[in-house]
C-alpha cells in the first residue's frame, strides 16, 4: 500500500504543492483510510526527518494511538504542529528516506 501512495503523490507532484494541498491529496486518496500509522512509526519518521528534534515533536503531538494516515492528514489542516509533522513525514517519503513510516 505504501508503495501505492508514494506513486501516487508522486504522479500528482505534492512535492511542489502547498502543505495543505498535499496533506488534503493524501487524506483523499482511497488507501490512506487503510493506512494505520502507529505512535512508534511517527515517531520514529520524527527522529528519522529531525534527529535532534524528532522526539519533542512527537511528545508534543500527544499522539498515543493508532490512527488512519487520512485522518492524520485531515487533523493536521488544523493544527501547525501536527502539520509541520506530516509534511516531514511525507517529505521524508517520498524522498525515498528509508522507515519512515
Amino acid at each position: 500500500m505504501m508503495n501505492e501512495l508514494v506513486n501516487y503523490l508522486r504522479i500528482h507532484h505534492a512535492l511542489d504543492k502547498s502543505p495543505r494541498e498535499a496533506l488534503l491529496l493524501v487524506a483523499n486518496y482511497a488507501l490512506a483510510h487503510e493506512i494505520i500509522v502507529t505512535p512508534d512509526a511517527l515517531r520514529q519518521a520524527l527522529r528519522t526527518a529531525l534527529p535532534e528534534r524528532g522526539e519533542a515533536l512527537f511528545d508534543l503531538l500527544g499522539v498515543r494511538v493508532p490512527y488512519p494516515l487520512s485522518a492524520l492528514c485531515y487533523l493536521a489542516l488544523y493544527d501547525d504542529w501536527l502539520r509541520y509533522a506530516m509534511c516531514l513525514t511525507l517529505e521524508a517519503l517520498l524522498t525515498n528516506c528509508e522507515n519512515v513510516v
